[in-house]
């Protein structure tokens, strides 16, 4: 099913407010030509630019510079880019909104740290700072139109079903790692080792003896500072993983997920030992505390390859028109 795009409706307001206001590269400049219109929305050297450089990391445009097919594939790409940057700026204005405070505060971050990173290599192509910001700020309201149509339009997901996600695809214990190694005695300054099977053992023990004590009552943390020395002078502290973490196979995670949180166990992983209890996420004084801060984050994996579907649709409905001597210009000036 398509998305009621409102585009048609207010495009020419759209089209004269983002040339104004959101493409610093759509002002005019002395001597500066349009290399692309799409829907009448002029894009300059300075962001045409960007895309192309951008299009060009893909190693399939390897030889455009002298083979004729894939220079026109490279002209489609970076016209494609540009299609969807003017797309998504005009909707989220057809929406009647601004970019949130919060995505300001990203956009700003993003944008310096890009241009000190590398700055150089835009001013060698002959693209500012300004670009680069409003790069960004299209990443930003790509997002915030996601959010304007799963979280509170069109497509809104319902708050059970992103809690769902949420519980199936996160988990949280209190304890501590205690890892499988010894001091190296035969290393300068006591370098550590794996352990041998029979120490890895011996310490397993040790743990399953500490768990049991503390479930017949006794202070977790009281415990483990009786025990310093075996778990290496840790203390147990609560921990929240995801499915996919790259310490935990998707088996082991489903072990944490699974965790008794009224009783000390000892899960057994590669490289260490886990002693600990799960925690009831949706339980305590902030029955939330675990869940707000991941809740957006849910929502964009549970429906972000539907939304690039979306903005693929979105970004078919726009035309664009090429300056083919401007953008050939380019393209043999460009240092390949």
């Amino acid at each position: 099913m398509k998305n009621n795009w409102s585009k048609k409706a207010t495009l020419l307001l759209a089209a004269i407010c983002v040339a104004l206001s959101v493409i610093n590269s759509a002002v005019v400049k002395p001597k500066a030509a349009w290399l692309l219109q799409v829907d009448g929305v002029p894009i300059y050297r300075e962001l045409y630019t960007y895309y192309l450089s951008e299009a060009l990391r893909n190693p399939a445009y390897s030889d455009a510079a002298k083979d004729e097919k894939q220079r026109k594939a490279l002209r489609e790409d970076v016209a494609r880019r540009c299609m969807a940057f003017i797309a998504v700026n005009s909707e989220l204005h057809n929406m009647w909104q601004v970019l949130e405070q919060q995505y300001k505060a990203q956009v700003a971050e993003r944008a310096g740290f890009l241009w000190r990173t590398f700055g150089d290599y835009y001013s060698a192509i002959g693209v500012g700072k300004e670009t680069i910001t409003q790069v960004a700020t299209y990443k930003a309201n790509q997002k915030q139109l996601f959010f304007s149509i799963y979280d509170a339009g069109s497509r809104k997901v319902p708050e059970q079903q992103i809690k769902d996600y949420f519980y199936r695809t996160h988990a949280a214990y209190e304890g501590l790692r205690v890892f499988r190694t010894a001091l190296d005695a035969t290393e300068d300054g006591g370098g550590e080792r794996p352990m041998t099977a029979a120490e890895s053992e011996a310490l397993r023990k040790k743990l399953v003896a500490l768990a049991e004590e503390i479930n017949k009552g006794k202070d977790f943390f009281t415990a483990c500072e009786e025990h310093a020395a075996d778990l290496s002078y840790a203390a147990p502290s609560t921990a929240e993983l995801r499915r996919g973490d790259a310490d935990f196979t998707e088996a082991e995670f489903e072990k944490v997920r699974q965790l008794d949180p009224s009783k000390v166990t000892v899960l057994e992983f590669p490289g260490f030992f886990l002693l600990a209890r799960g925690v009831n996420m949706g339980e305590g004084d902030n029955p939330r505390e675990y869940y707000d801060p991941q809740r957006g984050e849910c929502l964009w994996e549970m429906k972000q390859a539907e939304y690039a579907v979306l903005l693929e649709e979105l970004t078919a409905s726009y035309r664009a028109d090429e300056n083919e001597a401007a953008v050939e210009d380019l393209l043999d000036a460009w240092k390949w």
